[in-house]
This record gives C-alpha cells, sequence and structure tokens, in this order.
C-alpha cells in the first residue's frame, strides 16, 4: 500500500476540495468549503493557490503524478516488458485517482473550457512524461517527443474509457488500456513495413529508370 509524506498546504487544501467537487464542480466554492473543513481562513486560498481552480488543477496534476510514483517504488516494475510496465503505471494511476472519480470527471470539463486548454495539455505531457520515466526511457531524440505524443493518446482515450466504466476493478477499461497499447505497438511495425515497401518500390522505379535510360543510349 502506498504511504503518504507529510502533506504540504498545496496537498492539504486539494484533498479537502476534491471532497466537494462534485457537488460544486471544479470552482473557487469548492475550494472554500475545503478551506472550511480544513478550519483555515478563507483568504489563505490566495496565499496556496494564487489563480484558485486553475492553480489548484496544476497541482491536482503534481500531486497525483508524485503518490503514482511513490506507489510504483515499492513495486518489481523494472523486471517487466516495457509494454506491461507502461500498462501497469497507468492501471496505478487509474486506482489512485478512482476515488476521487466524480471529482476528475469534473476536472477533465473544467480543462477542456477554452482558456484551460494550455494547462490541459502542460499537465498531461508532464504525466506522461513521468510515466516513460518510470518506465526507463532514457531516449533524448525525436523518439521522445513520438513516445510521450502516443502514450498521451492511449492515457487519455483510456481516462475517458474509464469514467464511463462503473466497475469498481474497471475490468473492461484494463482490456481497453492493453488494446490501445497493442494499436500503438502496431505502429513501428507499420511503419517499418511501409518503409520496407517504398525502399522496393524505389528500388524498382530506379530500375526501370536504368532500361530506359539504356534503351535511350542503344537508340
Amino acid at each position: 500500500m502506498h504511504k503518504m509524506n507529510t502533506l504540504s498546504d498545496s496537498d492539504e487544501l486539494l484533498l479537502a476540495m476534491l471532497k466537494h467537487v462534485p457537488f460544486d464542480g471544479w470552482s473557487w466554492s469548492a475550494l472554500k468549503s475545503g478551506i472550511a473543513d480544513l478550519n483555515k481562513d478563507p483568504d489563505d486560498i490566495e496565499f496556496i493557490f494564487s489563480q484558485g481552480p486553475i492553480d489548484a488543477a496544476r497541482h491536482c496534476g503534481i500531486y497525483f503524478d508524485r503518490i503514482m510514483s511513490e506507489t510504483l517504488k515499492d513495486t518489481s516494475i523494472d523486471v517487466m516488458p516495457v509494454r506491461e510496465k507502461i500498462k501497469f503505471i497507468i492501471e496505478t494511476r487509474l486506482e489512485l485517482i478512482l476515488p476521487f472519480k466524480e471529482s476528475i470527471r469534473c476536472l477533465l470539463s473544467f480543462l477542456s473550457l477554452p482558456g484551460n486548454k494550455s494547462v490541459a495539455l502542460q499537465m498531461t505531457f508532464k504525466a506522461v512524461d513521468e510515466m516513460w520515466y518510470l518506465a526507463g526511457d532514457q531516449s533524448t531524440d525525436y523518439n521522445y517527443y513520438s513516445k510521450r505524443a502516443l502514450l498521451a493518446g492511449v492515457y487519455g482515450s483510456t481516462i475517458l474509457y474509464w469514467l464511463s466504466d462503473n466497475d469498481d476493478e474497471f475490468r473492461s477499461t484494463r482490456k481497453f488500456l492493453e488494446r490501445r497499447i497493442n494499436d500503438v505497438i502496431m505502429i513501428p511495425r507499420i511503419k517499418r513495413a511501409l518503409t520496407d515497401k517504398l525502399g522496393s518500390f524505389s528500388k524498382i522505379i530506379k530500375g526501370f529508370k536504368k532500361i530506359n535510360l539504356l534503351k535511350n543510349i542503344v537508340h
């Protein structure tokens, strides 16, 4: 089981807020209810999250990235194949956010608003970057970005599927995640196959050009 280290003021307010989000939305109102639960001055909100709900959203990403990493430290993830690592990491994150499912649903609605989309992208990138780090990825070239872009698609679609999965064990979501990972793993193979075919096609074209050139010389 995961053991949390000492909570920061930001952690405490976030967790207190999350209890009220299903009723108040991802809002100042939920923050105010959370700070009241902590028996703190409402003015303290602006010292903790100066921009209110959007700062709370950012910290939500940071918080779950951190406890995901702390939780996985106690596992034998290092001995798994990469695809199993990624699956296990995402499943672990889903288990961690399961108690806050309705709040996460509200958070995603909040992040889908036009002014918040850049924060949503930043949070997603940080999450998948941490996942790849935990999976042992050390790429620094083009693969660094392509891996994260692919995983962002897998993670994002899995979260959306998970939100409609009412099973606490989310068995259907686990199967969906496995299919999505298999799809992504096939992409490099498809690319290699296309490259090989294009290479062969290119050789054929060059061959035709040489034949035509010889014909021109002969004639």
